[in-house]
């Protein structure tokens, strides 16, 4: 199974089943394991051609799409934005 579907199936049924405070850490290491991927895609453009990167990119173009992550977003301190995005 590829990495990601596996950890978007995992992650989707813990999110149903945990408590909010599991579902926040799962959403935060989810997040940080993207950003990791695409800023290393950002930096060395050969992982483009790699299936995980591939994969990843069209995810969080998912998100995008749904709703469920976002460019920049209000906090109380002002925005914040997701330069990574």
């Amino acid at each position: 199974m590829n990495y990601y579907k596996g950890l978007t199936l995992y992650s989707d049924y813990v999110l149903k089943k945990a408590p909010f405070e599991k579902q926040l850490l799962i959403l935060y290491f989810w997040k940080k394991k993207m950003q990791e991927i695409i800023e290393a895609a950002w930096n060395d453009r050969e992982l483009l051609k790699k299936k995980d990167t591939q994969t990843a990119i069209r995810t969080i173009i998912q998100q995008l799409d749904q709703g469920q992550l976002r460019v920049a977003a209000p906090t109380e301190r002002g925005w914040t934005v997701n330069e990574w995005v």
